[in-house]
């Protein structure tokens, strides 16, 4: 997968993704 897509995969699984910049 793209980085770009590992990061989306990332923000999901986190509770919110507005902790990531």
């Amino acid at each position: 997968l793209r980085p770009a897509l590992l990061m989306l995969q990332k923000q999901l699984s986190l509770p919110q993704t507005g902790e990531l910049d």
